[in-house]
C-alpha cells in the first residue's frame, strides 16, 4: 500500500512541469505577439511640443491674440476654436511652418468663452489639443 501511494505522487511532478512549461510558452508567445502588432500599427504623426499665449483685449465682445511662445516649429494646422464651435484656421507647412513669435488674432469672442488651440496633422486623422483659456466673464 505504500508502494502506491508513493507512484501517485511522483506522476503528479511531471504533469505540474508540464502545465508550467505550456503556461510559460503561452505567456512569452503573447508578449511577442504584442510587440510585433505594436511596431506594426501606425498612429500617424506626433503633435508638435509647444507653447502658445492667449491675451485677450478688449471689454467684449473680446480679441484674443495668440502667440507661438516656445517649443516646435508647426507644419499643419491650428484652429482657434471659440464661441462653441465657431473657428479660425491657422495653417502651417513643411515649408513655411509657424515659428516662434508668430501671432494670430481673432475678434468675436464672447465673455466667458473657452478658446482652445487644437493642433491638426496634415492628413486630418490626428488631433491635440495645445492651449486653452478662457475669455473674461465680464
Amino acid at each position: 500500500m505504500s508502494g502506491s501511494v508513493w507512484a501517485t505522487e511522483r506522476a503528479v511532478s511531471p504533469v505540474v512541469g508540464t502545465v508550467l512549461l505550456l503556461g510559460i510558452t503561452m505567456l512569452l508567445a503573447g508578449i511577442g505577439g504584442t510587440f510585433v502588432v505594436g511596431t506594426l500599427t501606425d498612429d500617424g504623426p506626433e503633435p508638435p511640443t509647444t507653447s502658445f499665449d492667449l491675451a485677450f483685449s478688449g471689454s467684449g465682445p473680446y480679441t484674443v491674440t495668440v502667440t507661438h511662445e516656445s517649443g516646435d516649429a508647426i507644419g499643419g494646422n491650428l484652429r482657434i476654436i471659440y464661441n462653441d464651435g465657431s473657428e479660425a484656421t491657422w495653417t502651417g507647412s513643411a515649408s513655411d511652418p509657424i515659428s516662434l513669435g508668430e501671432t494670430r488674432t481673432v475678434s468675436g469672442i464672447s465673455a466667458g468663452t473657452t478658446v482652445r488651440v487644437v493642433w491638426v496633422a496634415q492628413s486630418g486623422a490626428t488631433s491635440e489639443t495645445l492651449a486653452v483659456a478662457e475669455a473674461p466673464s465680464s
